[in-house]
């Protein structure tokens, strides 16, 4: 009987298959990010470091309801937001216009 269910679970790849392809894919994905994470830090400090003779520095964020990049433009002496992009106005706009999408749009019609 045990021989009848190893030789089924063997047949259904269950035993000795390893990681599936989806997971495979899934920590290969993963690992690319995170390089691609890592390059972007050292690019943003390579940056900060070149306009800090400005009196200026750069700040990435990334919004997490729009998964957009923020980028701000800082005074270093006030800590004054000079510049943003998108601005304020427009990132304001995405969110309602996303807030709106289940009234608009409705994937069961």
């Amino acid at each position: 009987m045990a021989e009848a269910i190893q030789h089924i679970e063997s047949k259904s790849g269950i035993i000795g298959s390893g990681p599936d392809k989806n997971t495979k894919d899934q920590i290969d994905r993963k690992t690319a990010e995170r390089e691609q994470n890592t390059r972007l830090r050292e690019m943003i400090d390579e940056l900060n470091q070149t306009m800090g003779s400005t009196g200026t520095k750069l700040a990435f964020t990334l919004d997490r309801s729009s998964k957009k990049m923020i980028i701000k433009v800082i005074n270093t002496d006030t800590q004054e937001v000079i510049r943003q992009i998108p601005s304020e106005e427009a990132m304001h706009i995405a969110h309602h216009i996303q807030s709106l999408m289940g009234i608009l749009y409705d994937a069961t019609a």
